[in-house]
């Protein structure tokens, strides 16, 4: 496994903690609708019970006058005193950043199954049974496996499936054979397992949901956080296309040797410029003027290395190469130069000069730097040759200086708008370097 991705792995776990305590407070946000559904029931179930006239009261025609409304409501009350400690209970573990074990988890879902089952068996010990289980109250245990599915735990919510199916089957068997066969079709083994299968398919389901909540999650968070660190080690100044192709590799950082161009540019006369601006204004002159230059090296698939104040350096090649890396760079090149002819021309900024210098050739690539700050390093002669070319535009009066390399690699269009300049002994390099301008 690459650094980039055992560093990728080491922050996944990290927000995998972080994930879990974003869950609990999913769950508190469950439990405050639970406590919202039973306030909302004990109030109707009182004006039904106590405010109601007997003779307007559709559940006194449906039961017969036999509803046990003070059983009912003793239950719900007792529900709603429970979900309000379970509240207060995750309320604490948020403030305390305290993860609640997971058997309590389990233990939560018995409970609330156990107050759905709890009202079937005393409803449908108080009048027929095959009205009560085929009435809409087992519908209740639906209401939570639903609600499962804030967990974003598969596990649970299948728990939850399953012994929300074992209450309601286990009540039926219980109470329909000795029911009257008054509906001998509602009361049919048929009925009762379909009942049961149904609730539990509906848990099985939630689980899935959740699994692929929970699964969706993790993915984006993978996904936003190679992101940054793709930015951390790149700067913000990465196009989305290059991003994405980094993303497709699977080992993008590892130290290796590539052939790539290398683009040196300067702003003449910057320090002049400095002297009679305020630091705000310098900074303010510099982005706008870079970010109209930076656009045109993304637009070639360029990437930014490094800002040098009055200037930057920019890499073709690496680390994605389309093999066009010289013809990229002179076209970069040669739009920055149009670009900032514009700009000039329209008094967007301060009237301004620069210089570029292209170089191509063997440089040994890699992220280099510690877990807390990584950069993309470009190491070898050829960088320093590509920033001694840009110095020499200077002496030759050009904006625009490359060497034979670059020049090789141009197509034959390009090549015929080139002139050669100079030849020239760098020192440190025992062949001379020719130099080329492009006729604009």
């Amino acid at each position: 496994m690459s650094k980039f991705h055992e560093l990728i792995v080491t922050r996944l776990l990290e927000y995998e903690t972080e994930l879990e305590f974003e869950i609990i407070k999913s769950e508190k946000i469950r439990t405050l609708i639970v406590l919202t559904a039973l306030d909302i029931y004990l109030v109707v179930g009182s004006i039904f019970a106590f405010i109601l006239p007997p003779e307007k009261n559709p559940i006194n025609v449906l039961f017969e006058n036999k509803f046990p409304y003070i059983a009912v409501l003793i239950i719900m009350g007792c529900a709603t005193v429970y979900e309000l400690l379970v509240y207060a209970f995750l309320s604490y573990a948020i403030k305390k950043e305290k993860r609640p074990p997971l058997f309590w988890q389990y233990a939560n879902a018995t409970i609330e199954s156990l107050i759905v089952t709890s009202l079937l068996i005393v409803i449908s010990n108080a009048v027929n049974a095959s009205i009560t289980l085929n009435s809409s109250f087992f519908l209740a245990y639906y209401y939570f496996i639903v609600l499962s599915t804030l967990k974003l735990n598969p596990r649970v919510a299948l728990f939850i499936g399953i012994i929300n199916a074992a209450g309601y089957a286990g009540v039926a068997e219980y109470y329909l054979p000795n029911e009257p066969e008054i509906f001998p079709q509602l009361n049919s083994q048929f009925m009762i397992i379909s009942r049961s299968g149904m609730i539990f398919a509906t848990g099985l389901i939630a689980a899935i949901v959740a699994y692929q909540l929970r699964l969706r999650i993790k993915d984006s968070i993978r996904s936003i956080e190679e992101k940054n660190e793709l930015k951390s080690i790149f700067g913000k100044y990465v196009s989305p296309e290059i991003v994405q192709k980094l993303l497709d590799q699977k080992n993008p950082f590892e130290g290796e040797v590539r052939w790539v161009s290398i683009m040196f540019l300067d702003i003449r006369g910057f320090t002049t410029f400095c002297e009679s601006r305020h630091p705000s204004e310098i900074i303010n002159y510099l982005n706008q003027v870079f970010s109209d230059l930076i656009a045109e090296v993304n637009k070639n698939n360029g990437v930014i290395n490094k800002f040098l104040g009055d200037g930057f350096m920019a890499v073709f090649g690496a680390p994605i190469d389309d093999g066009k890396d010289a013809e990229n760079a002179m076209t970069s090149a040669l739009a920055i130069r149009l670009k900032l002819h514009q700009m000039n021309f329209e008094n967007k900024i301060p009237a301004t000069r620069i210089g570029i210098g292209l170089h191509r050739g063997e440089v040994v690539t890699g992220n280099v730097g510690s877990d807390e700050r990584r950069e993309y390093t470009i190491i070898g002669d050829t960088v320093n040759l590509a920033s001694r070319i840009e110095q020499l535009t200077k002496q030759y009066h050009t904006d625009l200086l490359f060497s034979e390399e670059i020049f090789s690699e141009l197509t034959v269009d390009q090549q015929s708008k080139c002139k050669q300049v100079a030849e020239i002994q760098v020192r440190g390099r025992e062949e001379k370097t020719i130099l080329f301008s492009y006729d604009s």
